[in-house]
Formats: structure tokens, sequence, C-alpha cells
């Protein structure tokens, strides 16, 4: 059967968009599963501790969504007197960053060299940015010194990295980004997608659409004021929700296989077919 395009989704419309979020709400209930059934494990490496709470993260990103989206059983109706689009397209957002994040600190076949490198970017990356945080909102606090001392040594680990050296020939913006505690990847957005043979227009055109609901502006005034012209790009970005919420869900599994044991041979086979709608494009 011949994969349906997003201009084929639209069409459909409503019906398509309550559809499918009938399956991001089954995959509600399957993260959580996954998540449960791997709660006490204690992994140790340093990027699959931190992909396992980041894939925690994307459940709760998930069951935020659901309560700002009004044909959802999850709908959370006190406070909510308008459709709030913008809300729910922030977290649907969410949910898309969330997901790419976990992409990142679950990859596999990295070398021990590639693997300490991210953690040192990845950890240097948070202790500046407390930091920052804490001299405009607490100067005051105890251990700030200790934390900035920290990171000091952190940048002096940095800097004799023979791939952070590397990189400043092949990215020198990225370095620069890096150096200065602004950037926690070593790699960029569209690299992570490719590495999971993902085309980059996969993440880009959900990520546009729901910006456009999330920031107000002339043009998403024009999208949250015409229903029909707010409609199609918005079910569209709930058909690809479901399929990035799908990665999440197979790439935890394949991180944690033991987490396998809960899904049932229908839920299994769900997510390999919108996993595989990811990769229907070149990448």
């Amino acid at each position: 059967m011949k994969e349906k395009e997003p201009s084929d989704f639209a069409t459909e419309g409503a019906e398509a968009a309550k559809r499918h979020l009938s399956v991001i709400e089954s995959f509600f209930g399957v993260g959580r599963q996954l998540y449960e059934a791997t709660a006490n494990q204690q992994p140790g490496d340093f990027l699959i501790q931190q992909a396992h709470w980041v894939f925690g993260k994307t459940i709760m990103s998930l069951r935020a969504y659901l309560g700002f989206i009004q044909s959802s059983k999850y709908y959370e109706q006190e406070g909510n007197f308008v459709f709030d689009v913008s809300s729910a397209s922030l977290m649907g957002r969410q949910i898309l960053e969330d997901v790419l994040a976990f992409l990142y600190l679950s990859e596999r076949n990295l070398s021990s060299e590639e693997r300490e490198f991210r953690a040192l970017v990845w950890k240097f990356h948070g202790t500046t940015e407390y930091v920052k945080s804490q001299e405009e909102q607490n100067p005051l606090d105890p251990v700030l010194s200790d934390v900035r001392d920290k990171g000091e040594r952190a940048l002096e680990s940095l800097e004799k990295n023979s791939l952070f050296i590397a990189l400043k020939k092949s990215d020198g913006r990225r370095y620069d980004d890096i150096k200065r505690g602004r950037q926690g990847y070593v790699v960029r957005d569209y690299e992570i997608l490719k590495r999971h043979q993902i085309a980059r227009k996969q993440y880009d055109l959900p990520h546009r659409i729901l910006s456009n609901f999330v920031h107000f502006s002339s043009f998403s005034f024009v999208l949250m004021t015409k229903p029909e012209r707010m409609e199609v790009p918005y079910y569209i970005s709930i058909l690809y929700l479901v399929r990035f919420v799908a990665e999440a869900l197979g790439a935890f599994i394949e991180t944690f296989p033991e987490s396998a044991r809960v899904l049932s041979k229908d839920g299994r086979d769900l997510i390999v077919s919108f996993r595989a709608q990811l990769r229907s494009q070149p990448v």
C-alpha cells in the first residue's frame, strides 16, 4: 500500500487527525510502560543515563501536549476556555526537540573517544548554564564558586581533547559555541537526523509549522483566527509528531532491549510502521 503524503492527510482533514491522535495517545501509554520497566536500572554509561532521563521528559511533554488537545481523552478541560493552539504547539515542538536529544544521547556505534567527547561537552554546557543562571538570580549561592572551578577544569580538559581540536577546523562556529558553553551537541541537528537515516525535511517541516503557532505574529494571528487556514498545517504537524514519537519508542527499545517485554505484537508493529514513514524520503 502506498504511503499517504501530507497533502493526502490534509485533504482527509480532521478525521485523519483524530486517528493519528489516537495513535499518539496509545504511544503515551506504551512510553510510560517502557520507562517504568527500566526505572530501576542504573545505566553505567553517562550518555545512556542522560538518554534515559530525556526519554522520560519526552513522555511528560507528550502528556502535556495531549492535555491541550480538545479531542484527546487526556484533555484538561478546567482552565481551557478556548482551543489553546499555541500551548499545544509549544509542547508539540518540545516533543520534537526532546526526541532529537534522545537520539543524540542514545546513538550507538560511537567510539570510546567520541563518547568521552560528547559527555565532556554535555557536562560543560550544563555547568555553564548553571553558573550563568545563578549569577543572574542568586549571585550569593554558596556553591557557585565550586561550580565555576568545575567549569574551568572541564574547559581545560576540553581544550586538550583531540576531537575538539579537530572540530575547530571542520566547524569553527560549533567549536566557538561549545567553548562558550552555549551548545551541548558536538554535531548539528541535521547530522543527528542523518545518522538515523531521517531526512532533514521530516523534522524541519513540523518544527516550523508548530513554531508558527507558538510565536505571535501577523502570520500566526491569521492562522489562529481563520480556522480554514489553521487546520491543514496543524493536522500535518500531528502526522509528523506520531512518527517522531514512534522513533523515540523504537530507539528506546533498541537502547534498553529488556523493556520490549511490555510490548504487544500490535504495539510493536505500529511503532515499526510509523518509524518507516520517517525514512520514506532520501536523506
